[in-house]
């Protein structure tokens, strides 16, 4: 009679394949993220300066047993008051910008994370 299943091989393969997942997953939202700021630069208010527009940043991502996150804005002490005060003329751009973008790309989040996954595993 054999003494029992040793499926310790299985479940680190497994643990494996879900680190690996993980990765891919937080390759999709990095990239989502790099395309929402880009686009939400697009949008942004342009002055003389360029500072608010060049300061849109993509923070690293990062991985808890919840969830992946990343961070996206935009670093400078006027950049909410640009963003929330709508009635502030622009000549180019406009306020609202990251938010515009975040909701135009919205949608497609979702893709970008099926295309990691069919890239990396098929």
């Amino acid at each position: 009679m054999a003494d029992g299943i040793n499926i310790n091989g299985f479940l680190k393969s497994l643990d494996r394949i879900s680190k690996q997942r993980e990765a891919v997953i937080a390759r999709g939202v990095k990239k989502f993220a790099e395309d929402v700021i880009g686009r939400a630069m697009k949008l942004c208010p342009i002055g003389e300066t360029k500072n608010l527009v060049n300061s849109g940043i993509v923070g690293d991502i990062v991985i808890s047993s919840a969830d992946i996150s990343v961070t996206i804005g935009f670093n400078t002490e006027y950049a909410a008051a640009v963003h929330e005060i709508l009635d502030n003329y622009h000549p180019i751009g406009q306020a609202k910008f990251l938010e515009t973008a975040m909701r135009e790309m919205a949608p497609d989040f979702m893709d970008y994370i099926k295309d990691e996954l069919e890239e990396e595993f098929g």
